[in-house]
């Protein structure tokens, strides 16, 4: 027999994690914008428009050669930066251009070569050093935030499966706005040319860092520079001959400790008892999506299931006390029960259980 007490719901702290949160929304939102810097790839002699609009384009530093801005003047005041590619293309292969849009300055890298292919050498080494800069960072994040994620305080509030997804998101997209890091639209422009950071590349960045190393990993398995050696992930599972169990209680009537012991017998032999393999119950979009942000404190345990034999028949007894100091008691199925003077009996008789091997069961009861 096991006995396991149960406090009460205890929600304030809840409003704490909310606002960590918003402020680290906030601080991704609010960071002051610094310089962009995109690769672009332009073929030998080839002409292209770099940035155009009605805000005043002026080239910073020294202008390489091809690089010159066309204005209409007033009273129509429109810009347009355009690119000449040397021909044929300097030893360096790349010409940088950092020029200022209005009150936005920019930098644009530009790689004179012919139109790359997926089998070009160069180009999988170039996608090779990003992919695994990429994988750095998402280490570097991975290990900083295993502090928190690990820590019992953030365990004994949060459940991990939600919120550290959401913090690891808001984490990214903070660093990559504060150090112009934007590796998805780095990645599209070794494929596709012309493709600037904006806030859409920086968003797929962000999710991609917060899927962490095995995300990047399979990002380089798709795209063949590594081999899939990851085994898949699967949901915890109870042993092949055994069940998993577990209790939710709602109070009603209860108050303070609620208690819940288990009696088990074995199974008659020669008895082919029906064996419950699971609960399905009726939940709205909130509750489904509370359990996977917050510790489920009214469930015993709070995750996973406690093992029980299908070769055992078992039965529940929730015990509380009411307003009026009144021991009450209900079993598995909800039903109120009436303990007999003196006697480890009740009245009507507690349902009993048998449970299916690998069956995972959820009961949740009103007391």
């Amino acid at each position: 027999m096991w006995t396991t007490h149960l406090t009460a719901t205890n929600f304030k702290y809840h409003w704490l994690s909310a606002i960590v949160l918003s402020l680290l929304a906030w601080l991704a939102i609010a960071m002051p914008a610094k310089a962009e810097v995109a690769r672009l790839f332009v073929q030998p002699g080839a002409t292209i428009i770099v940035a155009q609009g009605n805000e005043e384009i002026k080239i910073e530093g020294t202008a390489p050669a091809g690089a010159r801005v066309l204005t209409t003047g007033t009273p129509s005041n429109y810009w347009v930066l355009i690119y000449t590619a040397a021909n044929p293309p300097p030893s360096t292969g790349e010409v940088p251009i950092t020029f200022k849009q209005g009150e936005t300055s920019k930098t644009n890298l530009f790689e004179i070569t012919n139109t790359p292919t997926a089998q070009d050498p160069a180009l999988i080494g170039k996608t090779t050093r990003l992919l695994f800069a990429m994988l750095i960072l998402a280490v570097i994040l991975e290990s900083a935030f295993a502090v928190v994620f690990n820590w019992r305080v953030f365990l004994e509030f949060f459940d991990g499966r939600g919120v550290r997804t959401v913090v690891m998101f808001l984490a990214a997209y903070l660093i990559i706005k504060s150090f112009n890091i934007d590796f998805v639209a780095d990645l599209m422009n070794i494929y596709i040319s012309q493709v600037t950071s904006s806030f859409e590349t920086r968003f797929l960045t962000a999710l991609v860092l917060a899927g962490g190393s095995a995300s990047v990993n399979s990002l380089m398995v798709a795209l063949n520079l590594r081999q899939n050696r990851k085994a898949e992930n699967i949901a915890p599972k109870p042993p092949k001959t055994k069940a998993w169990v577990a209790l939710k209680v709602h109070r009603n009537l209860a108050e303070r400790i609620v208690e819940i012991t288990q009696q088990s017998t074995p199974v008659v032999d020669g008895t082919t008892p029906q064996r419950l393999m699971g609960v399905i119950r009726q939940q709205n979009v909130l509750q489904r999506l509370a359990k996977y942000f917050w510790r489920d404190v009214e469930r015993v345990p709070m995750t996973a299931g406690i093992e029980v034999d299908p070769g055992f028949e078992y039965t529940f007894i929730i015990r509380g006390v009411n307003e009026h100091d009144e021991v009450i008691y209900c079993d598995a199925s909800g039903v109120l029960l009436k303990k007999k003077e003196e006697k480890e009996e009740y009245i009507p008789t507690p349902r009993s259980y048998v449970f299916a091997a690998g069956a995972i069961v959820d009961f949740e009861v009103t007391l």
